[in-house]
């Protein structure tokens, strides 16, 4: 269950609660999204309008320690927020990055994911960081749907739950940072994407309880200190409808209140996903949407504008339509959370030392290692014989503009490790097929390894435009040394049925770089076990 608060946090609380200005109370909801702000334009913001958490993206440690500089002297300590969802290294360059949920769920070993948890917190807890939107616990139902695929840890309840309490326990362990579950009340079900669009879960009430109802009722019993809902339509709760379809949780209060904190009995924080998706703001007007969100049930908003939200807010306060009680409600849950994690203590949790990190490094490949999954070799080609000076092709497909990664995309680390080995290794990003069968009888193998992830290409996980090029006249069926591999997106064997051979890696980190080309020349055996059913008719 969630840690209760001690007295002497309430204490700390309620007298905050009872000096906060109305204008502190406005901003302490509200979630910034950092960007390209400078240091003084940061602590400018946030001395004026005292927000309650900045969210910051993928930033290298010389501008997160300007970020925190920035946004330190402030009344009430502000709780950073970010994406850690695989280690610091989700968000922080240089630390710790290991391979997405779904590998870590294909490797099926608990001890290793609570440790991948606790390397996040630790490692993110180290650089300034108190709360990580993590773990993803949609359910990967739609093959097509481009949000959730590797991000999630697969597509059965009851092998979510047995993975995801473990991770949850090593990223809260002793208050050391607050996880965030999301996205309520589930995304995986339709093939569409909340950066675009409402998506919806459009389970009925008995087969939502069996799946997703599930998950959430054990992550809410196993104590989660908050729950990021989505711009996901439920219509079995939350019938409304009118041709914008029916309304996303984020502005239902019979999603939030009604039926997330009331009949499921959540009561950490409830924060909304980005409201500068299409998802929300495509059913409230802009200076309405944080209001909104706050009325019908969350206790923070993400990506809230602090100059137009903090002042719509105050004037809804004033106006009455926000009440006092629905107001201090969503403070009170702010700010136990801080309390949770320590900050309005000012706890201090030590360092990692470098053994430490060395034998998290060392639990960042293990995971990888046994993530390798292999779904078919009909021609039983793996492993490979390769030898020293053999001549290889490695093949990377996915969205690459103008030949540059975007992060691991390029998938450089396979080639290194081939080269490591003495293997000569020519590399080429989405070639097209006359390349390759002009180019096929050179190499004693040619690999191809596609890099295509959530957000690669907002709105779809498959192959598009010329990342489909290199497989135009199924170049492979007069040959018999083609090896193709999925660093993303487990499901393309649907999409490419008649390819001899497929190994999912299901992450492009460079551990499980490393872990595909130790599998392919025999050095570990595939003991992945898929945490998703793979469609493969033809």
């Amino acid at each position: 269950m969630l840690k209760k608060i001690t007295k002497s946090q309430q204490r700390i609380i309620d007298k905050l609660l009872s000096t906060m200005t109305l204008k502190e109370k406005a901003s302490q909801i509200l979630c910034w999204n950092i960007n390209k702000e400078k240091p003084e334009e940061i602590k400018a913001i946030v001395k004026k309008y005292p927000i309650g958490s900045v969210f910051i993206g993928n930033c290298s440690k010389k501008r997160l320690k300007e970020i925190l500089q920035a946004i330190k002297d402030i009344k009430i300590p502000i709780v950073v927020a970010g994406d850690l969802e695989h280690g610091a290294g989700s968000v922080i360059e240089g630390t710790l990055d290991f391979p997405l949920p779904m590998a870590a769920s294909a490797a099926n070993d608990t001890e290793l994911i609570k440790k991948m948890g606790e390397a996040a917190s630790i490692e993110g807890r180290q650089y300034g960081f108190h709360w990580t939107f993590a773990p993803v616990v949609d359910l990967s139902l739609n093959y097509n749907n481009p949000v959730t695929g590797n991000r999630a840890l697969g597509d059965r309840p009851n092998n979510i739950i047995k993975m995801v309490k473990p991770y949850l326990d090593g990223i809260q362990e002793n208050g050391r940072m607050a996880a965030c579950c999301k996205h309520f009340p589930g995304d995986g079900v339709d093939d569409r994407d909340q950066h675009l669009c409402t998506s919806v879960n459009s389970l009925s009430k008995e087969e939502w309880k069996n799946t997703y109802g599930k998950v959430w009722s054990s992550v809410i019993k196993h104590g989660t200190m908050s729950i990021m809902v989505g711009h996901i339509a439920l219509p079995f709760i939350d019938k409304d409808k009118d041709y914008l379809g029916h309304p996303p949780a984020t502005i239902s209060k019979k999603i939030q209140i009604d039926f997330l904190r009331k009949k499921l009995g959540f009561n950490g924080l409830i924060v909304s996903d980005a409201i500068s998706m299409v998802g929300i703001n495509s059913h409230v007007k802009p200076d309405e949407v944080a209001v909104k969100n706050i009325l019908s049930g969350s206790d923070m908003v993400l990506f809230a504008n602090p100059r137009n939200d903090s002042k719509n807010i105050l004037s809804e306060i004033k106006s009455g339509k926000i009440t006092e009680k629905r107001l201090n409600d969503a403070i009170k849950h702010v700010l136990e959370l801080k309390a949770r994690i320590g900050l309005l203590e000012g706890i201090k949790f030590k360092i990692p030392t470098k053994r430490e990190i060395e034998d998290y490094k060392k639990i960042d490949q293990q995971i990888a290692d046994k993530s390798v999954t292999l779904i078919r070799d009909a021609k039983k080609l793996l492993p490979l014989n390769l030898k020293k000076e053999d001549k290889v092709l490695t093949v990377t497909i996915g969205y690459i503009s103008k030949g540059k990664s975007n992060r691991n995309n390029d998938l450089q680390i396979v080639d290194s490790e081939l080269k490591k080995r003495g293997i000569k290794v020519t590399h080429l990003i989405n070639p097209k097929h006359y390349k390759l069968i002009q180019d096929a009888k050179k190499y004693k193998t040619i690999f191809i390894n596609i890099a295509i992830l959530p957000h690669s290409r907002i709105g779809t996980l498959r192959m598009t435009g010329n990342t489909i090029m290199s497989f135009w006249r199924a170049f492979w069926i007069s040959y018999n040394n083609v090896v193709f591999t999925s660093f993303g997106n487990p499901y393309h064997l649907y999409e490419m049925p008649s390819i001899p051979n497929y190994i999912n890696l299901y992450s492009n980190t460079p551990s499980s770089q490393r872990a595909a080309v130790k599998f392919w020349l025999g050095e570990i055996k595939a003991v992945g076990k898929s945490p998703v059913k793979i469609p493969m008719k033809n």
